[in-house]
């Protein structure tokens, strides 16, 4: 719950940080540089994903793509189907 507080707070001073510098203009370059910090330090810190974590896509082994609005897997199935059919 900690981390969850601290993370609210560093948003809210991040975007007062972001306002300062693009509508006041209050210690203008001060807070350049600390935006500047903070982009280098983000920059550095950021892991990537590990394999496991990416996202997979709707494509199959074929390299055919299924549609993403159908629910139902059995549906974009027998659509395909639908589909093959008529072409003949």
């Amino acid at each position: 719950m900690k981390k969850r507080v601290l993370a609210w707070i560093l948003l809210a001073g991040f975007v007062l940080l972001i306002l300062n510098i693009v509508v006041f203009q209050i210690f203008l370059m001060q807070s350049i540089a600390v935006y500047a910090v903070i982009a280098v330090w983000f920059i550095f810190t950021n892991k990537p994903l590990p394999s496991n974590k990416i996202i997979k896509t709707g494509e199959n082994t074929t390299g055919d793509v299924q549609e993403a609005d159908n629910e139902n897997p059995d549906e974009a199935e027998s659509s395909q189907e639908n589909e093959d059919n008529s072409e003949e």
